[in-house]
């Protein structure tokens, strides 16, 4: 047998042998119309909780909503693979996930959209002597009703380490059935309507239900674009926890901010903001909020790299929580 911190710098060497020959297979065989991503983000919050992730994204078409391209096909089978690198720790327990996938989609309409993941992801728990892999799959479809209207659905499994629900999600290596559904609605050009609810089975037995609903006004609907609106928020499990946050029951009600605008010929930024009050379990009342800055830089024609900054604030009987986020990423086209 390997000692484990050899068999953890194996896997290391291999995701970064597999990114080299994913680069250059992607370079032999792309064209104009790809889309790779590749990047970092450290996310960490007041409850000692610190995630670091490292990603390489590459697929063949560019279906980004926002992304100015002409030449993707309107409708085509897309291929693609997805490789992030994990690290960090909850509470004292540090960890390392690795995550493998392989991407396809078909955009068969100009407003229907299927598209899915397969992958394998390791967890690697240093203090426990202890590696899972877990089969993982990410299934998405959306459906164009009307030239307005759309249903969304999505089906998937994975951990959930990096999702939140720390220090239990790494310790007891918890991974979740995850079930989605909703639609989004624009009866007019200013007007937003969306709502998503979802339902997780987790492995330890617990269920996670959680309700979204937005309404957006556009004060200026194209861009450069200003959004203001409401949003409502429930969330509740069926088994309360002591290793993850767990609200039995949970309610937020808020007020949105959303922007993007241009700085320069090269240089753009987005804005948004979010004030809450919020309402868990038998607890008094408290308020929530978060902001977001971005800032694109067109490096080239078909290179964008995009810096963003979240913060995250909730404060309850006189009690603080915070989270920060940083990411970095390169988007290009080979």
């Amino acid at each position: 047998m390997l000692p484990h911190n050899i068999k953890t710098a194996l896997v290391d060497q291999s995701a970064y042998v597999i990114l080299v020959i994913i680069l250059l297979v992607c370079c032999q065989i792309s064209s104009a119309k790809d889309l790779y991503t590749v990047g970092g983000a450290n996310s960490s919050s007041s409850d000692e909780i610190d995630l670091n992730t490292i990603q390489f994204s590459y697929i063949s078409n560019r279906r980004e909503q926002f992304w100015p391209y002409v030449e993707s096909a309107d409708s085509e089978w897309d291929w693609g693979i997805n490789l992030y690198r994990y690290y960090g720790q909850a509470t004292g327990t540090d960890f390392t996930g690795h995550h493998l996938e392989g991407v396809f989609g078909w955009h068969y309409s100009d407003k229907s959209y299927f598209r899915g993941t397969i992958g394998i992801h390791r967890l690697d728990v240093p203090s426990l002597d202890n590696q899972k892999d877990q089969k993982t799959y990410d299934l998405h479809a959306q459906f164009g009703i009307t030239r307005n209207f759309y249903l969304l659905v999505n089906a998937s499994e994975d951990y959930v380490y990096q999702l939140g629900l720390q220090p239990a999600a790494a310790r007891e290596f918890l991974n979740a059935e995850r079930w989605e559904a909703g639609f989004e609605w624009k009866p007019i050009e200013s007007i937003r309507v969306s709502s998503t609810s979802s339902i997780w089975n987790l492995s330890d037995s617990n269920t996670r239900r959680e309700n979204i609903a937005r309404l957006l006004y556009g004060i200026s609907p194209g861009w450069p674009w200003i959004w203001i609106g409401v949003s409502y928020e429930e969330l509740e499990y069926d088994i309360v926890k002591s290793g993850y946050w767990t609200p039995a029951s949970f309610r937020s009600v808020g007020l949105i901010f959303e922007s993007s605008f241009p700085v320069s010929e090269n240089l753009s930024g987005a804005l948004s903001a979010s004030l809450t009050n919020i309402k868990e379990d038998n607890n008094p009342e408290g308020n929530g909020g978060s902001i977001t800055v971005g800032v694109d830089y067109k490096l080239t024609e078909i290179h964008t790299l995009r810096f963003e900054f979240n913060r995250i604030l909730s404060s309850q009987q006189n009690s603080d929580w915070t989270e920060n986020t940083y990411s970095l990423l390169l988007n290009g086209s080979f």
